[in-house]
């Protein structure tokens, strides 16, 4: 049943997919994965400039994905996450 459903989708066709999924297709070289609406240009403007404002209601799950995303894909490559573990460093020996 799920390959007779597989056959029918057309190549470069734009699917949803839970994010276990998109990212072994993906590790296989199956899919290509394109970013969340959640995560665009304008919800990153906004959390720079006012994160506390920001209507997250776009994406329930914004931070949860963005940490797995972060891990999968490497999004800004590695100075992104050694940035990340120093930030985390400096605020429990900061205070």
């Amino acid at each position: 049943m799920l390959i007779s459903l597989l056959q029918q989708i057309e190549p470069r066709s734009k699917v949803e997919l839970p994010f276990w999924l998109a990212s072994e297709l993906h590790l296989r070289q199956a899919a290509s994965v394109t970013v969340p609406p959640c995560f665009n240009k304008k919800t990153r403007e906004e959390i720079g400039a006012d994160g506390a404002h920001v209507d997250l209601t776009r994406c329930s799950y914004f931070y949860q994905l963005g940490c797995k995303i972060v891990q999968s894909w490497r999004m800004g490559g590695p100075r992104f996450q050694k940035a990340l573990v120093l930030g985390r460093k400096r605020k429990s020996t900061g205070e």
